[in-house]
């Protein structure tokens, strides 16, 4: 197991991070949501690359842990239940609509990219289910199962319904393990506001299920029916919500920093098992197409450079203190680097440094020389206000070809430091590469910056 620190950290006392690029400020919900979108591109293209039983073979192992889990928690709770609920309030949909396309979904088929679309935990639909299921995170591991649609309910789950409240059926259903054992059940209900929706949504367990299973499912529905919900509507833009859970209200901001949490779960479980040269031979096909995209950018920029720049004001650390522990922990290995972003899929076996990352839309192999001489026309981008440097890197495609160049500088200020981070491209890098690796930089030295404390 790697001693590499992890980037799964809240923010440090004392340490704010706020970026600024030419699209704007953001200060850190505004750098959650760039992670989150990162976060959903490559759960998108993992779970592509692993679609069916390709999916179900790599999660084998973890299936049957599930399993043997969750028969073992019926078994434990004596009959009892516990329920994992959210009340989900929207407002820009009808209950009746909503609830009316939810039957639709249910009666067409369900489609699996909306499935695995709706939570970063839902892997992947069974190919042997016929008529739904999902294998997704329940109890901190993958558990495969189907929705037993059109079984009654026993009634001790049905007492946890409250129909005269909530007079809109959603749906409810007996989840059933692979061998046929029932271990949870669904029920949703809903009714209409003056300016929209108000869900309950339910999953019952047994009653030894952990606080952590519960509050982490709680957070998975609030999840979960917002997709579907966005889903169900022409302009999720006109959509806002609120969930509350365990007496604890939250909007949009909120949901979006469980579903990170979630997605970094998931991504963090996909790298994990399929590591090192796994990985690199997954995304083959994928770095092809990007080595002959930054040879075709090179081509035609004829020499000329674009910056892709963040900047981002710091309280809580200097500077000065900053770039010690950053060449420090570099030197060491002591940053696991696929942790400081979604989109960091693996560091190549063959190369001393380097990575394979989202750079252009597509996954980029590349090798890192740091403190390398740069092209004086890339110099020219070093910013004389900064004094303080952190090492260049040139980044080199598998052929040798240079196609990136990183001038990262710093200075110090009275409450911390602002820093500058530039990755010089092609000029002919299209506006989109740059946006995204605007928001890339931002992301990956926040991480920096949290496990430097």
């Amino acid at each position: 197991m790697s001693n590499a620190k992890s980037a799964e950290l809240a923010m440090p006392r004392g340490l704010t991070v706020v970026a600024r690029t030419e699209d704007g400020t953001f200060d850190d919900a505004g750098v959650d949501m760039w992670e989150l979108r990162a976060a959903k591109r490559a759960l998108l293209n993992l779970k592509s690359l692993n679609r069916g039983q390709k999916m179900m073979d790599l999660l084998a192992e973890q299936i049957e842990d599930g399993d043997i889990f969750h028969k073992d928690l019926i078994a434990r709770s004596g009959g009892g239940y516990r329920v994992a609920e959210t009340i989900l309030t929207v407002t820009g949909i009808s209950a009746a609509d909503f609830a009316a396309h939810q039957v639709r979904s249910m009666t067409s088929g369900f489609d699996e990219v909306d499935q695995l679309k709706a939570h970063p935990e839902h892997y992947v639909m069974p190919p042997q289910y016929a008529t739904g299921g999902i294998v997704e995170t329940i109890g901190e591991m993958p558990v495969r199962f189907r929705p037993a649609f059109g079984e009654a309910l026993p009634s001790a789950i049905t007492d946890f319904g409250r129909p005269d409240e909530y007079p809109i059926a959603l749906g409810g259903a007996p989840l059933i393990l692979d061998d046929g054992t029932a271990f949870a059940w669904a029920l949703h209900e809903g009714r209409e506001t003056g300016s929209g929706a108000e869900f309950d949504l339910r999953i019952v367990y047994g009653a030894a299920a952990s606080d952590l299973m519960i509050r982490e499912h709680s957070e998975h529905l609030a999840i979960e029916f917002r997709n579907y919900v966005r889903a169900a509507v022409a302009d999720p833009g006109t959509l806002s919500f609120t969930a509350t859970t365990h007496g604890e209200s939250v909007h949009d901001s909120g949901i979006d920093a469980w579903e990170l949490r979630a997605a970094k779960r998931a991504l963090r479980n996909l790298k994990r098992l399929i590591p090192g040269q796994d990985m690199v031979d997954l995304l083959a096909d994928q770095i092809a197409e990007s080595d002959e995209f930054h040879h075709a950018l090179i081509a035609r920029a004829d020499g000329r450079y674009a910056s892709s720049r963040t900047f981002l004001t710091v309280t809580g650390i200097t500077g000065t203190q900053f770039i010690q522990e950053f060449v420090a922990q570099a030197l060491a290995g002591g940053w696991d680097p696929l942790a400081t972003h979604p989109e960091h899929y693996v560091q190549p076996p063959a190369y001393p440094a380097g990575m394979v990352e989202t750079i252009g839309e597509r996954p980029t192999r590349f090798q890192v020389a740091a403190g390398a001489a740069l092209p004086d026309a890339v110099e020219e981008f070093r910013d004389p206000d900064f004094d303080l440097s952190i090492p260049t890197g040139l980044l080199s495609l598998d052929d040798g070809t240079p196609f990136a160049f990183a001038i990262h500088q710093a200075r110090d200020t009275a409450t911390g430091c602002e820093i500058s981070l530039q990755i010089i491209y092609a000029a002919t890098a299209p506006a989109i590469m740059l946006q995204e690796h605007r928001e890339h930089l931002a992301i990956e030295f926040r991480h920096f910056l949290e496990l430097s404390q």
